[in-house]
């Protein structure tokens, strides 16, 4: 059974108090006269009719400058805070954004695994692939409009508020969103080419699942597999000159120019995507060193495993200084920031290789 969540919302006043809840009931509690502390408490599982609650105790939450904090049935939350002039309604919508981005990050990283999955059904029949995406194009689009419309209310709040770009940043999000947009875009015309192949009948429907699956495997940076496999059906149909060109230009693109672009490519697909929380710190200076020799290599096909690689870490990083912020103690703080640093340097990284992979060369 899912874990109920909950969303607190507590007004503390005093120079500093912490604040313990456990869900499933009983009282807040601080190491202050429990006067200071007025909790509202609301059941928020993910669901359309919530996402209007939420926008609405959010902007009581700036007004009346209650500091929000999620809470799991079962675990307790420990969470200093820090009142002073404008600090609350700054808490209200950074925990709000915050769990916006976290949506976000989850919902690329779904796709990523739509795809996988998709790409398994292909193997079955075209019909099991089918259905199993439109349900993911669903999806995928009550999610991007939700998460476009919560986008918009964060903008607003922060203007509301005079709040500046660099004290409010949205850009993070903003080009995770994009992300899912485009696989959006790519979701939506597979359904569209698996339609027109089931109104063709049995002819060539083979082949085409053989096609669908080379397609979805370049969608997730597995050029040699796809390359493989676009082989395999030019050794059945050789006439096909589409396939042809398309495959030739690929191999091009993904040959390798030496050694240093092999060990690049070998760093990108071997270890950088196995890398926990705690490894990323340490790989950071050799993930730069790779994809400055990819860069070099002018190879934009390899960097897209990195920025996929980079939406689990990602997600990873922030369940881990959630983990961290559940015990207010010294070493989880020095641990939190040393984690929260990583981060930054990840979003910057990963800012760098979009630019790139997003560029071509004239």
């Amino acid at each position: 059974m899912r874990p109920l969540t909950f969303t607190v919302f507590a007004l503390v006043a005093g120079a500093l108090s912490l604040v313990s809840v456990v869900a499933g009931g009983g009282r807040a509690l601080a190491d202050e006269p429990p006067s200071i502390v007025e909790p509202i408490y609301a059941q928020m599982p993910e669901a359309p009719q919530n996402d209007v609650a939420q926008r609405a105790m959010t902007h009581a939450a700036v007004r009346y400058k209650l500091l929000p904090v999620e809470v799991v049935e079962g675990r307790t939350v420990v969470c200093r805070i820090k009142v002073k002039g404008g600090s609350e309604t700054l808490a209200a919508l950074d925990y709000r954004r915050d769990a916006w981005l976290r949506r976000v990050y989850d919902n690329v990283r779904l796709a990523s695994d739509r795809a996988k999955e998709l790409n398994k059904l292909l193997g079955k029949s075209l019909q099991d692939a089918q259905e199993a995406a439109r349900d993911g194009l669903r999806n995928v689009e009550d999610e991007l409009s939700r998460l476009a419309e919560e986008h918009g209310e964060l903008k607003r709040l922060a203007k509301e508020n005079k709040l500046a770009d660099k004290q409010f940043d949205l850009r993070e999000g903003e080009l995770r969103l994009a992300e899912l947009r485009e696989k959006h875009k790519k979701l939506k015309e597979f359904v569209e080419r698996i339609d027109e192949v089931l109104k063709q009948g049995a002819q060539n429907a083979g082949l085409n699942q053989k096609l669908e699956r080379a397609r979805l495997l370049e969608a997730e940076a597995e050029f040699a597999q796809a390359i493989a496999i676009y082989e395999k059906v030019l050794e059945a149909s050789p006439d096909q000159s589409k396939v042809r060109g398309h495959l030739d230009q690929l191999k091009r693109v993904w040959a390798l120019q030496g050694g240093k672009h092999a060990e690049a490519r070998a760093f990108v697909y071997e270890t950088w995507p196995r890398l926990d929380a705690a490894a990323l710190k340490k790989n950071l200076d050799a993930a730069r060193q790779a994809f400055a020799t990819l860069k070099a290599a002018d190879d934009r096909l390899t960097p897209q495993k990195m920025l996929l690689a980079n939406v689990v870490h990602a997600g990873n990083l922030k369940k881990e200084l959630d983990r961290l912020r559940q015990k207010d103690t010294d070493d989880n703080r020095n641990q939190a920031k040393v984690i929260a640093q990583v981060a930054q340097e990840m979003v910057q990284l990963t800012e760098e290789i979009a630019a790139f992979v997003g560029t071509r060369k004239e």
